[in-house]
C-alpha cells in the first residue's frame, strides 16, 4: 500500500463498496431498469431511505421502521445481499425483543433461506437459525413448519455441539414436543409472509 494516500483508500474502498452493492440488486430492478442501462434513482432512493430506517431502528418503536427497511430492500436486493440480511437480522432481534413474534417468524425464514444458499449443509450458524425458526414456529403453533425446521437443525446442531450439549437436548424436547402435538391435532398451517 505504500505510496497511495488515505483519501485515495478511502475512495477506492467506497468505490467497491457501492460495487458490492450494484451486483447484489436484482436485473432487472423492481422498476424494469436492466443493469446495463445504469442505476435506477427509484431504487436508490429506496436503499438510502432503509439504510436510514436502519440507522434509526433502535430501541422503542424500532420493529416498525425495522420491517420497512426490509420491505424497501426485498424487491431491489437478492436474497442472501448483506444489506437485506443485516436488516432482516436487526428485525429479527428487535421483534423478539418486543415480543412481535410473526415479524420475527417472517424476518427469521428470511435469514434461513439465505443462509441455505450461502452456507454448507452443516454450518454452525444455518442451524442455529433454523433451531430459532423452529421455536418460532412453535410458538405460533406453525407446527409442520416447526417440526421441519427443528428436525433440519438437529443434525447441525450434533456435528457443531455435540449430542449432548445442552442446546442439542432442548432441539430434541421441543421436537418431541411438536410431534406429540401434531399427533393431538393441534395447531394451524403454514407461518404467514413478511409482505
Amino acid at each position: 500500500m505504500a505510496g497511495r494516500c488515505a483519501l485515495c483508500l478511502a475512495d477506492n474502498a467506497a468505490a467497491t463498496q457501492r460495487e458490492a452493492l450494484l451486483q447484489a440488486r436484482l436485473d432487472p430492478c423492481p422498476h424494469g431498469r436492466k443493469a446495463a442501462d445504469g442505476e435506477c434513482a427509484d431504487c436508490d432512493v429506496a436503499v438510502a431511505r432503509a439504510a436510514r430506517l436502519l440507522e434509526a431502528g433502535q430501541g422503542e418503536g424500532s420493529v416498525p421502521k425495522l420491517a420497512e427497511a426490509v420491505q424497501l430492500q426485498q424487491p431491489i436486493f437478492r436474497p442472501t445481499a448483506l444489506p437485506l440480511l443485516q436488516a432482516a437480522q436487526a428485525l429479527l432481534t428487535a421483534a423478539i425483543d418486543q415480543q412481535q413474534w410473526v415479524l420475527a417468524e417472517a424476518a427469521c425464514a428470511l435469514t434461513v433461506a439465505a443462509f441455505e444458499r450461502l452456507y454448507k449443509a452443516n454450518w454452525p450458524l444455518l442451524g442455529l437459525q433454523l433451531l430459532m425458526l423452529g421455536k418460532l414456529e412453535k410458538l405460533l403453533a406453525h407446527l409442520p413448519a416447526a417440526a421441519r425446521h427443528l428436525e433440519a437443525a438437529y443434525p447441525i446442531l450434533c456435528k457443531t455441539h455435540g449430542s449432548d450439549h445442552p442446546l442439542v437436548r432442548s432441539l430434541v424436547e421441543m421436537r418431541d414436543e411438536v410431534a406429540a402435538e401434531m399427533r393431538h391435532g393441534n395447531g394451524p398451517g403454514q407461518p404467514p409472509a413478511l409482505t
